[in-house]
């Protein structure tokens, strides 16, 4: 392979991540809900592009190219005999599409706040619905959604079919709902955009998902500037703010710690935009007596402790439990067992961290997070389960950065 197609890989590659959602969010609003048939169309244009790109170049406007292949794909389906009827209406607004001069325009029309709100819709299932987001407006596949929440990726994606083709008989539309409607939709679109952020900033080593993270905290701007009386869209907002300003402390080539991180050079203007988002939402929550503090505005809180605590060079360590206590009520995933955990053992609660860690092991080991946790608890307590444990948290790290420094502490424990 030579390098000019290795570039043109690389290419559809990042396209591929940023540009899915927004051509299969387009796509599928103009030929009647069908995602099934917009995610092949874009594939089908992928598939092409890696054909076509290496010998041809790549275009001036790649995503305009991919657009115009998925299109034609689309509208090859829709004239077929059998199937044309049952099309029609979509075929006439793909023709007034195709004859816009949309295809001119190095952007197009971002329809994936639409659909964020199409796949939280209450004909959808409740469980599935921000995994169907992370697919349909992030590109992410069954097994990397699968990786998030713990679940086998052939599980995830008979799921994820179900609910495609449940948008498609419903015929969902893919717009933002009234008032009324906006409160049961809200968490869900919350939770994806917020597991799209965690995906794209964990594996942020690969630039190919670096973008996620950036289009996560964007589409978490859109969502708050669109509910500014809504205090987790609020909460969101202000928690990825919060781990974003750190962006400038991280190291491409190896694993920073945030306590060992130069605060100087965090962005203090996203940090001010979060702690204004934050108070924002604690006073809507204050007025609300009837709705407890939400779960987005319990992580940021704890993000706050930390920033600022680090900047002044003391963390309540105290303040940071209570705030996990509360957290783990209202939401007790294994990632919320494991915050917990590792704040008691930074609080220097040993014996509570490895109780907190005790009553997730059973579900928990695949989950590298508490590997981690569970090492560093154990050489804090001088226990001889140290090494296997480092080890296991090793095996399981994604990001080579993580798996060296995860090497360098267990040199630290004695044999």
């Amino acid at each position: 392979m030579n390098e000019g197609t290795n570039e043109s890989a690389r290419e559809v590659e990042r396209v591929a991540r940023t540009a899915t959602g927004r051509l299969t969010a387009l796509l599928a609003s103009r030929c009647g809900g069908d995602l099934t048939l917009a995610e092949d169309a874009v594939s089908e244009a992928l598939v092409a592009a890696l054909s076509q790109w290496p010998e041809r170049g790549v275009p001036r406007e790649p995503e305009a190219w991919l657009f115009t292949v998925a299109k034609r794909a689309v509208r090859a389906v829709h004239r077929r005999d059998d199937v044309r009827r049952r099309h029609e209406a979509a075929l006439t607004a793909f023709t007034e599409l195709e004859n816009s001069t949309m295809l001119d325009e190095p952007t197009f029309p971002d329809e994936r706040l639409g659909l964020l709100f199409a796949c939280a819709h209450p004909a959808i299932d409740k469980g599935v619905r921000a995994a169907l987001m992370l697919q349909t407006v992030f590109g992410l596949s069954a097994l990397e959604i699968g990786a998030l929440y713990a679940t086998p990726a052939k599980t995830m994606g008979q799921r994820l079919w179900r609910a495609k083709n449940k948008i498609k008989v419903a015929k969902i539309p893919f717009e933002v709902p009234d008032a009324a409607r906006l409160p049961e939709r809200v968490p869900a679109v919350l939770d994806a955009i917020y597991g799209v952020y965690t995906h794209g900033y964990v594996n942020a080593i690969d630039d190919a998902t670096a973008p996620l993270a950036r289009e996560a905290l964007w589409l978490a701007q859109v969502a708050a500037a669109l509910l500014p009386s809504e205090p987790e869209a609020l909460g969101l907002h202000a928690l990825l703010l919060y781990v974003a300003a750190r962006d400038g402390a991280r190291d491409p080539d190896r694993f920073v710690p945030l306590s060992d991180q130069d605060t100087a050079r965090w962005d203090a203007e996203q940090i001010g935009q979060a702690d204004a988002h934050l108070r924002a939402a604690g006073e809507i929550s204050v007025t609300r007596r009837e709705r407890a503090i939400g779960p987005f505005q319990l992580e940021a809180a704890i993000q706050s402790a930390l920033v600022h605590g680090l900047r002044r060079g003391e963390v309540d360590r105290a303040a940071v439990v209570t705030l996990y206590d509360a957290l783990v009520s209202l939401q007790p995933t294994l990632g919320v067992h494991v915050g917990r955990a590792a704040a008691l053992l930074a609080a220097n609660r040993e014996e509570e961290a490895d109780e907190a860690l005790r009553v997730i092991a059973g579900r928990a080991q695949a989950f590298q997070p508490y590997w981690a946790v569970r090492a560093a608890v154990y050489a804090a307590r001088g226990s001889a389960e140290a090494k296997a444990a480092y080890g296991r948290a090793i095996e399981l790290a994604r990001d080579p950065r993580v798996a060296v420094f995860l090497a360098e502490r267990e040199t630290l424990v004695a044999d």
